[in-house]
């Protein structure tokens, strides 16, 4: 499967829900809603923007940061859900003694998130985008790769992985 290709899955769809998980995670739900562990719904594909610095802007100008108060990224959130996501630029920084990664995505009326890998840290990746059946990470390598999972992907079932939903 062409990795470019899982992305196509939301380029073009709107997420209907935007919302900050535990620390910095920030999470975007497509696709039909659907039944979630322990409780709520979630989308059938939930892209995970994991560890990285983020910025939410729009026309430039900034909304909110992975470093904001909770309030400032819940309304900077809210103001991305039913926005398309037209595309997803994957970036790389070149910088003396070695390469940093990144990724744009552009979001209809202006609404962009751009994400940074952090300095060297395990684990390394800087957003998933989970399905059904697929899970896709782009790491600070700058590899993306589709994983295929062994049961029905949810958010936060990797071993060694945070819980997702804190207070909302």
């Amino acid at each position: 499967m062409n990795q470019d290709l899982s992305l196509q899955c939301i380029i073009g769809k709107a997420p209907w829900s935007v919302w900050k998980g535990v620390g910095s995670f920030l999470l975007f739900e497509f696709g039909r809603k659907r039944k979630a562990r322990p409780s709520g719904v979630k989308g059938t594909y939930t892209l995970w923007i994991y560890m990285a610095y983020w910025f939410l802007r729009r026309d430039g100008r900034q909304l909110a940061h992975s470093e904001s108060p909770d309030g400032t990224i819940d309304k900077a959130a809210k103001a991305f859900e039913r926005r398309k996501l037209r595309e997803v630029i994957l970036r790389r920084h070149v910088r003396a003694g070695r390469a940093l990664h990144s990724v744009r995505m552009i979001f209809h009326g202006g609404y962009t998130l751009d994400a940074y890998m952090y300095h060297p840290h395990k684990p390394s990746v800087i957003f998933m985008l989970y399905s059904p059946s697929r899970l896709l990470e782009f790491d600070y390598e700058g590899n993306l790769e589709v994983k295929k999972m062994k049961k029905e992907a949810e958010p936060g079932d990797r071993p060694n992985r945070c819980p997702l939903r804190g207070q909302r």
